[in-house]
């Protein structure tokens, strides 16, 4: 599942959705996180996957 953090200043992304997905044998990725912060707190989260367009700032914030 490749998912947005958020749409429309609704939270799309959640604890219980990672973890639902994740039952049903589902990857999350999330796209576009181009913060490293951000990048790190969504992996931590239980993210599968960040897509962005900051490859080289996910080298080193992962």
């Amino acid at each position: 599942m490749q998912i947005p953090e958020r749409h429309a200043g609704i939270r799309l992304l959640t604890p219980q959705l990672i973890r639902a997905a994740q039952r049903c044998g589902t990857e999350v990725h999330v796209w576009t996180v181009n913060d490293p912060e951000d990048m790190r707190r969504l992996v931590q989260a239980g993210a599968d996957g960040i897509v962005t367009d900051r490859a080289d700032l996910a080298l080193q914030a992962l």
